[in-house]
């Protein structure tokens, strides 16, 4: 025989969904009031540009494992003025793969659930992730005997043909442009972008799979650029 109380037995206290959201909300608006400094990763950035706003998937992992998700927000004001601050000091844009370091209230809602409504990101916090992740990158291909591998090949004294392996939209790439044009000399290059994922999971196999299919036709160039 099934010991469960009948659902009108008046000794049970039933709570309906929207009570019990409603209950969440206002405990978490009286205990999280301020915003938090939080250290995260994107995992995908999530940026609309019909409307602006960004919804980034944020993550922590640690060898590989996750430890903790959540999605986060940042609306169309805030994202213009975050992502200019951000590439003005980093030289990139906000990406997949980045490690940020930003301020953020929490926010719980009824049907939209548990985020964070990110307000401003500390450019100088990815900079030094990028240097320490550079540096071990460093360290990495040393000890693979990989790190001077470039410096054994041959460098045409006057390049002409020059593959690019980047991201249209990449400040860099466009700096890299600029400067070729404006070039007084009078030297004429003829350039080939080859794009690819810069940053991100997925960046090693797209850079990889462009050095291949620049490999197959390597005649036609002098040199290959990579640009971030």
């Amino acid at each position: 025989m099934s010991t469960d109380q009948p659902i009108s037995d008046p000794t049970r206290k039933v709570y309906t969904l929207y009570e019990l959201t409603k209950s969440l909300e206002s405990v978490i608006s009286r205990t999280y009031q301020r915003p938090y400094w939080i250290r995260a990763e994107i995992a995908k950035l999530n940026f609309y540009p019909k409307s602006g706003h960004c919804y980034p998937d944020l993550v922590e992992k640690e060898n590989g494992v996750t430890l903790a998700q959540l999605r986060a927000t940042i609306w169309a004001g805030p994202f213009q003025d975050i992502n200019r601050k951000f590439q003005e000091i980093t030289r990139e844009h906000l990406g997949d793969g980045m490690k940020v370091l930003f301020l953020a209230n929490l926010v719980f809602h009824p049907t939209h659930g548990l985020t964070l409504q990110i307000s401003d990101i500390d450019p100088s916090f990815s900079l030094g992730e990028m240097a320490r992740e550079r540096n071990e990158s460093i360290v990495k291909l040393k000890k693979e005997g990989l790190f001077d591998l470039n410096h054994q090949m041959v460098f045409p004294l006057l390049p002409r043909r020059v593959a690019i392996i980047s991201v249209e939209t990449s400040k860099g790439y466009q700096d890299f442009m600029k400067i070729l044009s404006e070039d007084a000399s009078g030297h004429q290059l003829f350039t080939m972008l080859f794009p690819a994922l810069l940053q991100g999971t997925g960046a090693v196999v797209s850079i990889r799979q462009q050095l291949e299919r620049i490999k197959k036709v390597k005649h036609h160039f002098d040199v290959v650029v990579i640009i971030r």
